[in-house]
């Protein structure tokens, strides 16, 4: 909040009028801050969560006032909106909006956002071109379009304008600056080039493939990986001859850098060529027998299971699943191992109630106690996480629940992946509800057992 004394007593008298539930008034006090001060965060906080508790109070409070505030009052209810009910009331004003400011091209670039959150891809890329044909350096526009192709299979368009992420502001999109030039996909010869991951832990494991790519192109690389998955990368890439080195660790005769993931750019990448679609990860021997020796012998089916992932990651809310959503699968005749290093004291709780799933997560160390523990498993089935691709990367039997607006790297409508052919995907409907696709999942799931039963 602001420190004026004044705006300090409306918002302390809007938050008493939503006490007394008179909604409407609190809107309305709300209102007249904003007008006169469009940046108060708290104010516009408050005034979005009354919105969108209120649909009927949208036309009088957010579709009214001038174009700041209402340009920033639809930014916060699109952040907030949830259900796809509230995403098309959104919609609605951006529509109203862009009717009446045609001008405030940003406004486009959020209106796609919206529209790909509500799978209309084609709309969204729509949007985002006429933004980026008035404001042709707005890099997270170039950013979105990125997103929305490659989410299209336009691998070669939308990999070239996913380079644009260097010139924002994202955190995670941050170039390390090291003093040698970037790598863009001109002949090196046998100049050392540095290759190093970037972004998340499931980005490591699916783009390390690209380390091997460049090797077997005849390049002379290093590697770096992400501290959690050096054991295990690292082992993987000195199995392919592939030079490596530890975080942090001093690097002689560099000549370049790169990101793994700018290698899909310069290596020409299309839905056809992707590298090492099959299995390129291995668990190592350590740790295999360990987990060998570690689990129950019997011969039902071993499924592994993760349900939840990273709190860290900005799209969990919309990836992960509740345990009650796995509840039923712990009812077949099978053997079910928790493959996540953290489980909640709630879920822990749960799990008693079935003796066929076990928990495994104060055993995990690192991933190569995760890819020791996959080994033993003949099927995994996860929410959109490092370990789904850790699986997948493997080539384990691989299924992956998917939100209805998923990551852009498993495309739409299919159910298979050209970055790895162990998996299926299993995706969410567009009501945003799991019921179906899990009821979808447990028949497949009744009929892998089925078949597993009658070979033996």
């Amino acid at each position: 909040m602001t420190n004026n004394h004044d705006i300090s007593d409306l918002y302390r008298r809007a938050q008493m009028l939503i006490a007394q539930q008179a909604d409407e008034q609190a809107c309305a006090l709300l209102q007249q801050i904003l007008l006169i001060y469009p940046d108060d965060q708290d104010c516009l906080s408050l005034l979005t969560d009354l919105l969108l508790k209120n649909e009927a109070l949208l036309p009088n409070f957010a579709a009214q006032g001038d174009a700041v505030y209402r340009f920033n009052l639809l930014h916060s209810l699109q952040n907030r909106a949830s259900s796809r009910t509230e995403m098309l009331n959104v919609l609605r004003l951006y529509d109203q909006f862009l009717i009446d400011y045609p001008e405030r091209f940003v406004a486009y670039h959020n209106r796609a956002e919206l529209l790909k959150q509500l799978g209309l891809y084609e709309l969204a890329l729509r949007d985002t071109e006429h933004c980026l044909s008035h404001l042709p350096n707005f890099a997270m526009a170039w950013c979105n379009k990125a997103f929305l192709l490659n989410a299209l299979g336009r691998y070669q368009e939308g990999w070239q304008c996913y380079e644009w992420r260097w010139k924002t502001d994202v955190a995670t999109f941050q170039d390390p600056g090291w003093p040698i030039p970037r790598w863009q996909g001109e002949d090196i010869g046998q100049n050392k080039l540095l290759i190093y991951a970037e972004q998340g832990l499931g980005d490591n494991i699916q783009f390390v493939r690209y380390a091997l790519e460049a090797k077997r192109r005849g390049m002379n690389v290093v590697v770096v990986n992400h501290s959690p998955l050096e054991n295990l990368l690292n082992y993987n890439l000195e199995l392919h001859g592939v030079p490596y080195a530890a975080n942090n660790s001093a690097i002689g005769g560099l000549t370049c850098y790169v990101s793994m993931m700018s290698l899909p750019h310069y290596f020409a990448t299309t839905l056809d060529n992707i590298p090492y679609p099959n299995a390129y990860l291995q668990a190592q021997p350590t740790f295999i027998e360990k987990w060998k020796s570690a689990l129950p012998s019997g011969e039902k089916l071993k499924i592994g299971v993760v349900w939840q992932g990273s709190d860290k990651h900005l799209r969990n809310h919309q990836r992960s699943l509740n345990f009650s959503h796995f509840q039923p699968l712990f009812s077949l005749p099978a053997e079910f191992h928790c493959l996540q290093k953290t489980i909640s004291p709630d879920d822990v709780e749960r799990s008693q109630r079935y003796p066929n799933l076990h928990l495994w997560s104060q055993h995990i160390d690192d991933f190569s106690d995760t890819a020791g523990l996959i080994e033993q498993m003949d099927l995994a089935i996860s929410v959109d996480t490092s370990v789904a691709h850790l699986a997948a990367a493997m080539g384990k039997p691989t299924w992956i629940l998917l939100s209805y607006h998923p990551d852009f790297r498993w495309l739409l409508q299919r159910e298979d992946s050209p970055w790895y052919h162990s998996v299926r995907l299993f995706r969410q409907s567009g009501d945003y509800q799991w019921t179906y696709i899990l009821d979808k999942l447990y028949r497949a799931l009744v009929q892998k057992i089925q078949q597993r039963e009658q070979t033996q």
